[in-house]
């Protein structure tokens, strides 16, 4: 299992509700009536927003960057799963 900057490079989109939860049984229920957010991840080589409205909305993430930690975090996971 090997990790390349092309593999970690690139957008992720991440889809938000939080309607669903009301249609069954939990121990609690979280619903976001306005969120804007933006992060900028310079540990990891990333900028992130969030974006929810009426429970309904999006996290969108881009990591421009393979930065010294992620090289270091997947050389750990290669010896985890070597063969």
């Amino acid at each position: 299992m090997t990790y390349s900057e092309e593999k970690y490079c690139g957008w992720f989109i991440d889809w938000i509700e939080h309607w669903s939860q009301f249609f069954s049984h939990h121990n609690w229920n979280t619903f976001t009536f306005i969120q804007i957010e933006f992060e900028d991840d310079r540990c990891m080589g990333g900028v992130e927003t969030t974006i929810i409205f009426l429970g309904l909305g999006f996290r969108l993430r881009w990591n421009y960057k393979e930065t010294e930690l992620i090289k270091e975090l997947n050389e750990r996971l290669e010896e985890i799963f070597k063969d």
